[in-house]
C-alpha cells in the first residue's frame, strides 16, 4: 500500500476532502456529516484537525500521509499563497507530517475535477471568483491561456447574482435559487443591445449591469422577493446578455465539435447550460461543478504528479462517505412504486449519497408527477413557492415525453416538457423541466421507474434533495428518520426497511 494522497478544500463554505492511497478511494462532504449547510472553517487550524480526524476514521494516520494538496477560500486566517494570479501549483508549508504539500489554483482544482465524467485537456471554468478574483478561465494542457478578473467593479455574473441576494435579504449562497425567475421575465432587448457588443474585459457592461439593478430596485416597486414583475424581467434580462457574451467569448477558444469540460458555480445555471451545449454538443457538465468538487481535482493532480494508477471511479457519481443502509429488495422497490403511484410523498435513501447538490435518486423525494407541488412544499420541502422541481425518466424514453436531444444524468438541463397538463408538478412556469435521465447502470433507482411505469404508463417521478429547506441532503440513516419525524412526507425508505405513517 502506498502512502496517502489527500486533496482539501479549505474554505469558509462547501469543505470537502479525498483521500487516496493508490487502491482505496474515499470523497467527504462534510456538509452531509455535521448536518449544517454550506459548513466550512475559516482558521488553519482547524484545517489540520478536519485532516486527522478524517483519516482517523477509516484507519490512517498523520504519518501516513504522503502529501496534501489543497484550495484555500480568502476568509479570515485562511490566505492565499499563489505567486501571481497566473500560478496554477504553488508548493507551501502549511501542514506537519507530510512529504510535500501545494496549493492548486482554484479554477484549475476546477478544472481538474472533470476526470470522473471526461478524459480531456480543455478546460472552461465560470464561478462568482475564485483565486486572485479570476472568474472566468480557459485552460489547456495544464496552461492558462485566458481569464477574466472580477476586479473592483464585482464584474462577474455571479458576483452580480450574490448582489441581487444582498438586496433581497438572502444569503449569498442563494444565488442559484434565483434562476427560477428566468421562467416568469421578459427580456429587456434594448438594455441587451446597448451592451452585446461589448468586449467582456470592458467594465462598462458590469457597470451598467448595475446601474440596471439599482434602477430596476429603485423606481418605487416593492424590493422583496414576491415582486416578480421586477425581479424576473432583471434576472431574465441579465441571463440573456450573459448568455451571448459567454457564448461570444467561447468561440474564441473552441471550435463547435471540441471536447471540453465545464465547471465552477455558474455551470449550476441550467438555462446556460442548455445554451451552451446546443453550442458545443461535446461539452461535459460535472454533477459536482461547484466548490464541492475541488478537493476531487487536487486528489487528480497528486494522483497524476506522484504515478498513482487511476481511480476507480466505477461508482461515480455514488461516492459520498457517508453511510450506507444495505440492500433493498424487489419486493420493496415494488411496494415503493405501489405508494407513488397514489401519488403519496416518498422519502427515498439508498446506497451512498450522490456527489454535488443534485439528488440523482439516492438520496431523493420523490412523488408522482402528477401529484400536488404545493402539498409537497408544504408538508416536507418548505422551499419558495417559485422554485420548480425536477425530474427523473428512464433513459431509454425520455424523447418520448421531453424536448431534448441529448441524455441528462446529472440534472444538468432543462427541456420543454411535450405534455404540460398532463405533468403539471414538475412543469415550469416557462414549460421546461430540469430532468434527470436515469439508465439501468442505476440499478436500484431504474428499477423503480420500471415498476411505476406498470402501474401509471409513464416513467418518470418528481425527484428532488432529500432535505429541508435550510439544511444539507441527509448522509445517516439518522438524519433521515428526524426529517421523516418532523415533516408530514407519507413513506421513509432505507434500504430495505419502509416506515409508513
Amino acid at each position: 500500500m502506498k502512502k496517502l494522497l489527500i486533496g482539501v478544500h479549505l474554505g469558509s463554505h462547501d469543505l470537502n476532502l479525498s483521500l487516496y492511497d493508490g487502491k482505496k478511494f474515499k470523497y467527504i462532504h462534510y456538509e452531509r456529516h455535521c448536518a449544517y449547510k454550506n459548513a466550512g472553517l475559516t482558521k488553519l487550524n482547524e484545517a489540520a484537525f478536519f485532516i486527522r480526524k478524517c483519516i482517523e476514521v477509516y484507519g490512517y494516520d498523520t504519518k501516513d500521509i504522503k502529501s496534501i494538496a489543497c484550495t484555500i477560500g480568502e476568509r479570515d486566517d485562511l490566505s492565499v499563497f499563489l505567486k501571481d494570479e497566473k500560478t496554477l501549483v504553488s508548493k507551501i508549508n502549511l501542514f506537519e507530517n507530510s512529504d510535500d504539500c501545494y496549493q492548486l489554483d482554484h479554477h484549475y482544482a476546477h478544472a481538474l475535477s472533470s476526470f470522473p465524467v471526461i478524459d480531456t485537456n480543455n478546460h472552461y471554468v465560470n464561478d462568482g471568483h475564485g483565486d486572485w478574483h479570476k472568474y472566468l478561465s480557459v485552460i489547456k494542457k495544464d496552461k492558462l491561456n485566458d481569464y477574466l478578473v472580477e476586479g473592483l467593479h464585482g464584474n462577474s455574473f455571479g458576483g452580480l447574482l450574490q448582489d441581487l441576494c444582498e438586496i433581497q435579504g438572502m444569503s449569498w449562497n442563494d444565488a442559484g435559487k434565483l434562476m427560477a425567475f428566468i421562467g416568469f421575465g421578459k427580456i429587456d432587448y434594448d438594455y441587451i443591445n446597448r451592451f452585446k457588443d461589448q468586449d467582456l474585459k470592458n467594465s462598462h457592461v458590469y457597470s451598467h449591469s448595475r446601474e440596471f439593478l439599482r434602477y430596476s430596485y429603485n423606481k418605487g416597486v416593492r424590493k422583496d422577493l414576491y415582486d416578480i414583475s421586477n425581479q424576473s424581467n432583471f434576472i431574465s434580462t441579465l441571463h440573456k446578455l450573459y448568455e451571448i457574451k459567454f457564448l461570444d467569448f467561447l468561440k474564441n477558444y473552441f471550435n463547435k465539435n471540441e471536447s471540453f469540460s465545464y465547471s465552477g458555480g455558474i455551470a449550476q445555471s441550467i438555462v446556460l447550460n442548455t445554451s451552451y451545449k446546443k453550442m458545443f454538443p461535446n461539452m461535459t457538465i460535472t454533477p459536482h461543478c461547484g466548490d464541492s468538487g475541488l478537493s476531487l481535482g487536487c486528489i487528480e493532480w497528486l494522483r497524476k504528479h506522484y504515478g498513482y494508477d487511476p481511480i476507480n471511479i466505477n461508482d461515480f457519481p455514488f461516492i459520498q462517505a457517508d453511510e450506507h443502509p444495505g440492500a433493498v429488495s424487489k419486493q420493496t422497490i415494488k411496494k415503493t412504486a405501489e405508494f407513488l403511484a397514489k401519488k403519496k410523498i416518498v422519502l427515498w435513501y439508498q446506497g451512498h449519497g450522490e456527489v454535488g447538490p443534485r439528488a440523482l435518486g439516492n438520496r431523493s423525494i420523490l412523488m408522482s408527477p402528477q401529484g400536488d407541488k404545493n402539498s409537497l412544499n408544504e408538508k416536507v420541502k418548505k422551499r419558495e413557492w417559485y422554485r420548480p422541481y425536477g425530474a427523473s425518466v428512464t433513459i431509454d424514453n425520455y424523447k418520448q415525453y421531453f424536448d431534448l436531444d441529448w441524455d441528462s444524468p446529472y440534472m444538468l438541463y432543462n427541456s420543454k416538457v411535450k405534455d404540460t397538463n398532463k405533468f403539471k408538478c414538475i412543469t415550469h412556469v416557462d414549460g421546461t423541466c430540469r430532468i434527470q435521465t436515469v439508465s439501468n447502470k442505476h440499478e436500484v433507482y431504474y428499477d423503480l421507474l420500471c415498476e411505476f411505469e406498470k402501474l401509471t404508463g409513464f416513467p418518470i417521478l418528481l425527484n428532488t434533495s432529500l432535505n429541508m429547506q435550510g439544511k444539507p441532503i441527509v448522509g445517516t440513516k439518522k438524519q433521515a428518520k428526524i426529517m421523516f419525524d418532523n415533516s408530514n412526507a407519507d413513506i421513509l425508505v432505507i434500504g430495505d426497511d419502509m416506515y409508513v405513517k
